[in-house]
């Protein structure tokens, strides 16, 4: 069975979810593409700002993706989605993004927004993200902006 945490890794509660965010960081270290130059440190600068969705079977971490709220507006940022690649393509990512979109609302954020690979563009589609403007390289990839309105 896969359970979907929301887990915070602020200072209140950096000891009750050490384990699961060391697997987590792990994760995303292992799984998600970086520039020979850029450390995970650099990766991790927005950890302690963001929401973790982490899926866990068997205590092990399969997945994971941050929600980073934009201080001073009602917007967030998708970030670092991550699944282990024996993992895809069983609809984990499908239930974090599903997590994501429902804490969201309840949160009140009007907009969430991310960097898509090209690969992925159709995934995020799915779930009534749109793409905006044009493809830019980030990390060694084609990227797009893509946008969801929660609330008008």
């Amino acid at each position: 069975m896969i359970t979907i945490l929301n887990i915070s890794i602020n200072n209140k509660y950096k000891d009750k979810y050490k384990d699961i965010y060391n697997q987590e960081r792990e994760l995303r270290n292992k799984t998600l593409p970086r520039l020979v130059n850029n450390s995970s440190i650099e990766r991790e600068k927005f950890d302690f700002k963001s929401h973790h969705f982490v899926a866990v079977k068997n205590k092990k971490v399969i997945g994971c993706v941050l929600l980073l709220p934009i201080e001073g507006t009602n917007k967030c940022k998708l970030l670092q989605m991550a699944v282990s690649e024996v993992q895809q393509g069983q609809g984990i990512g499908k239930e974090l993004i599903f997590s994501l979109l429902k804490f969201a609302k309840e949160n009140n954020f009007k907009e969430i927004f991310c960097h898509s690979r090209e690969s992925a563009v159709n995934f995020y589609q799915k779930f009534g993200f749109c793409a905006q403007g044009e493809y830019f390289q980030e990390v060694g990839f084609k990227h797009i902006q893509m946008q969801k309105i929660l609330f008008s």
